[in-house]
């Protein structure tokens, strides 16, 4: 095939590069370029009319397509096409979503902020919570009457209250003042929260709204006015830190004038109730937060209303149960001992009052000084010993004064004779108080009070403990065993310790006891081998194996003395 007359002295163009379409006759070339012109040496065109079908030669630039040195190869994804590194990217880009949304997810579920229960399923509140935002007052009660009674039900989603956005949705209508109604049903909703789990309390008190709930005290509205106070004392029940979340924005202030004001008996006692959410939990609570209402504290402890006092009694004992507590002057100072030692007197809210008493007794010689009335000693012994009620409370003030610095006045006021008076039966659980009362004494290690234990029969008092059950007895026992042993070493300069034969010939009697009434079975030796053990770092060798005899049994031959 020729070139035409533009391709003059040309080679023809090789047939693998001929390009035959069918296609309708194009139109002639223009006019504008010459034949044979340097422009055509890069691109050349033939156009060649043969029996109706047309001809197109497409002559490529000189580069040829195989060429090992086109831009292409420079590439760095010359190995792949176009479109299956778009496809690789697209993919690439998807899956970061996905693993970006399951993070977002596991982080929501980690904080509490959505329930797994209901990730699968539409939010039942959702709806609901968008009105809230758009309607009118009217409209804005009946949403929230209806969402008050779904979360009053048994086993209600709450969860998913949180979820759709209510507490923020709240805010708005909480606000309104002017609207009791709304008020209302906004703070039943919120005890219904508050009341669940601590999570749900956490997302109320997150929500910001606890300032507004202690505006809501000085509400004209009673029933505002109580369910806030409810609410309030709920959340700082729940944990310290919201404990001190509410005490830090103001709170005592308020629930101290409305232990002030208050007239109505219900409203009192919601009150009281709260206040002593607000003292109770340890860490202790900021004496400054409290302040407030420490003087009205002391005065509800003198309320006609058993409740009232009972309340406020607890509120008193939290204060001071720590060790060492701050508030021990504070209750000093405002009479507060003789408040709760009447309380006593006149048999009304005996448990609490007992637990502040022991409280009080935790501070220092002064603070324990004055507590120790002649009435406060009085009720005490009776409490103590003369009473079914109450004895072990009463037990536990004595133990506080017994390891604090004024225990010998429990030498003068007559109560270790009461203590280590033989007894036909006992109550455990009061053994086990009058057992630290007893220890705490001997720990203090004063040759004068020691002798006087020892004769009083301490030694005695403590071998029932070898055979309870449990190792606090036990280690009582051996404890005190050691502090005798401790003073009576310092007695003597030689080998011998005078308080030694008197414990092991005491444990002999009891061993002899039990195996004349073959009452000494395989878990009671065990627990005579134990004390036997212990005793020995106490005593010397030779008594420590004339026990280990007495373990095992005597042999037939032996005697024992009355």
């Amino acid at each position: 095939m020729s070139s035409g007359d533009e391709g003059e002295g040309s080679s023809p163009i090789p047939s693998d590069r001929h390009l035959h379409l069918a296609q309708p006759p194009a139109p002639p070339p223009s006019d504008d370029s010459a034949p044979g012109s340097e422009d055509d040496d890069d691109e050349r065109r033939d156009v060649l009319q043969d029996d109706g079908a047309i001809e197109i030669t497409v002559k490529i630039k000189a580069v040829s397509l195989n060429n090992s040195n086109s831009r292409l190869d420079r590439y760095k994804q010359k190995a792949h096409e176009q479109t299956t590194t778009q496809r690789r990217k697209a993919q690439h880009a998807s899956e970061t979503s996905r693993r970006h949304q399951l993070r977002q997810e596991a982080m929501e579920l980690s904080r509490g902020m959505r329930d797994s229960s209901t990730q699968m399923e539409e939010n039942p509140f959702a709806e609901s919570v968008v009105q809230l935002y758009t309607c009118d007052d009217s409209v804005a009660l009946q949403i929230l009457t209806d969402i008050r009674r779904r979360l009053s039900a048994f086993n209600s989603p709450v969860s998913s209250a949180i979820d759709a956005g209510l507490l923020r949705a709240m805010t708005r209508w909480l606000m309104r003042f002017d609207l009791g109604d709304l008020q209302c049903e906004c703070l039943y909703i919120l005890g219904s929260v508050a009341a669940s789990k601590i999570a749900h309390t956490l997302a109320v008190i997150e929500s910001g709204m606890i300032p507004t709930l202690i505006s809501m005290l000085e509400s004209t509205n009673r029933t505002v006015r109580t369910q806030a106070c409810w609410i309030l004392g709920n959340i700082a029940g729940d944990a310290p830190a919201h404990r001190n979340v509410i005490l830090y924005l103001g709170a005592a202030m308020q629930f101290a004038r409305l232990m002030q004001e208050t007239t109505d008996v219900h409203d009192y006692r919601e009150t009281m109730w709260a206040a002593s959410s607000l003292c109770r939990g340890v860490p202790l609570p900021d004496p400054e937060c409290v302040m407030p209402m420490i003087p009205h504290l002391i005065k509800a402890a003198t309320s006609p209303d058993s409740e009232i006092c009972s309340y406020a009694a607890w509120s008193l004992a939290h204060l001071v149960s720590s060790p060492g507590s701050s508030f021990i002057d504070i209750l000093l100072q405002h009479g507060a001992a003789k408040v709760l030692v009447d309380l006593l007197l006149e048999g009304r809210a005996g448990w609490p009052a007992l637990q502040a008493l022991g409280g009080i007794a935790l501070g220092t010689a002064q603070q324990q000084e004055a507590m120790m009335t002649d009435d406060f000693w009085r009720i005490i012994k009776e409490t103590a010993f003369h009473s079914k009620r109450m004895t072990r409370e009463a037990m536990f003030v004595l133990t506080n004064i017994a390891e604090g610095p004024k225990f010998e006045e429990l030498f003068r006021q007559g109560i270790v004779d009461l203590l280590l008076m033989p007894r036909a039966e006992h109550d455990d659980a009061v053994y086990k108080e009058m057992m630290w009362i007893v220890r705490h004494l001997l720990n203090h290690r004063v040759f004068q009070y020691t002798q006087l234990l020892v004769k009083m029969g301490c030694v005695e008092f403590f071998v029932p403990a070898i055979f309870f059950t449990d190792e606090v007895s036990v280690r009582l026992y051996i404890e005190s065993v050691q502090s005798l042993a401790h003073v009576g070493w310092n007695l003597t300069s030689g080998s011998e310790n005078p308080y030694e034969a008197l414990v092991m010939n005491t444990l002999y009697k009891v061993i002899q006891e039990h195996l004349n009434r073959e009452q000494l079975d395989e878990r009671s030796r065990g627990r005579l081998e134990q004390a036997k053990l212990q005793l020995q770092a106490c005593f010397t060798p030779p008594l420590a194996a004339q026990a280990n005899i007495l373990l095992h049994g005597l042999p037939h031959h032996c005697e024992v003395e009355g």
